[in-house]
């Protein structure tokens, strides 16, 4: 998983549709770490991965993603929760 894509959807700087239905995302890795700046992540005992930073907006954002995909957390006063797979 690149974790640049999964916060750039998380800050909603690569929009997604609010849908059940599986959907892709392509991103180019360059753009996307641009547009999503500097963050901090640490893995957990668990093996989850915590990731933290500001978004382009100045929001604080929080994000945990486990082993198998599923992302929880916040941006800025908002709740998000997804799940990502690596596209076959």
């Amino acid at each position: 998983m690149i974790i640049s894509a999964i916060v750039a959807v998380a800050v909603g700087v690569t929009p997604v549709e609010y849908s059940n239905a599986p959907q892709t995302v392509k991103f180019d890795e360059k753009k996307i770490a641009a547009q999503v700046g500097p963050y901090a992540q640490s893995v957990r005992k668990d093996g989850s991965t915590q990731v933290h930073g500001f978004d382009r907006l100045g929001r604080a954002y929080n994000l945990n993603i486990t082993a198998n995909g599923h992302v929880t957390g916040q941006v800025g006063s908002w709740d998000v929760t997804f799940d990502v797979t690596d596209a076959a």
